[in-house]
């Protein structure tokens, strides 16, 4: 449930360092990041977000749906976040800049970009572009209970709202669960733009990095991902 989860995020201090390193970035730090809405007690939003979010998928949610979540490569080897953040922004007509959102994030070579500022980062923007979503949109940071969950969040935000996802992940966990084209293991940040939960259940994502693996319209087997996404810090923004 996201209720107990949204506390837990503004905690969580993700270490997410360039995808040229090899070693695992999974790491916390003392300067953990603190959501300006989670501040002010019950988060605004939270309780109409959580109200009309089912525990399991409804048919009310289409069993494929994808959105037009533009591409934009990662300027640095350490800015995936930055740089997913930006296709996040350009989906809603919002032009930004990958310095700014690193600048608002603090991202830094040492460690990369803390997921919380991220969520900052989204909440803090103006709502004018923001076409498709209601007004008591909060953008969270939250993990995931199962891989049950995550089809869950993954068909309520983009079969319910177009809403796109940042999904913070291990990009080679395993010889069997690892981001197609990747060879070594390292904290990454990739852009959620749809799924198909037909027969086999696959999602689609926007991958920043700029060397082999990444790239635009990327396709994975859904378990795979949220895989993926468990090695790492079991959690992502929607």
């Amino acid at each position: 449930m996201k209720l107990n989860l949204l506390f837990i995020s503004s905690a969580m201090a993700l270490l997410v360092l360039g995808c040229s390193k090899d070693q695992l970035t999974q790491n916390e730090g003392s300067n953990m990041s603190t959501n300006k809405e989670f501040n002010q007690g019950f988060p605004k939003g939270e309780f109409a977000k959580n109200v009309d979010k089912t525990i399991g998928r409804e048919s009310k949610y289409p069993t494929s749906k994808t959105i037009a979540v533009p591409y934009y490569a990662q300027e640095t080897n350490y800015w995936c976040g930055p740089a997913s953040a930006k296709m996040v922004n350009y989906y809603f007509n919002q032009p930004v800049s990958q310095a700014t959102i690193a600048a608002y994030c603090n991202s830094a070579p040492a460690y990369g970009t803390y997921i919380g500022p991220i969520a900052d980062w989204f909440n803090s923007a103006p709502k004018t572009g923001y076409l498709v979503l209601p007004s008591w949109w909060v953008w969270e940071v939250t993990s995931l209970a199962s891989f049950t969950d995550f089809q869950n969040k993954v068909q309520w935000s983009f079969g319910g709202y177009s809403a796109p996802e940042v999904w913070l992940l291990m990009t080679y966990p395993s010889s069997t669960y690892h981001l197609p084209g990747w060879t070594s293991n390292c904290g990454h940040y990739v852009a959620g733009r749809g799924y198909d939960f037909t027969s086999n259940s696959k999602v689609y994502y926007q991958d920043p990095w700029y060397g082999t693996g990444g790239g635009a319209n990327k396709t994975i087997d859904a378990y795979t991902m949220y895989y993926c996404i468990n090695a790492n810090a079991n959690c992502m923004i929607y």
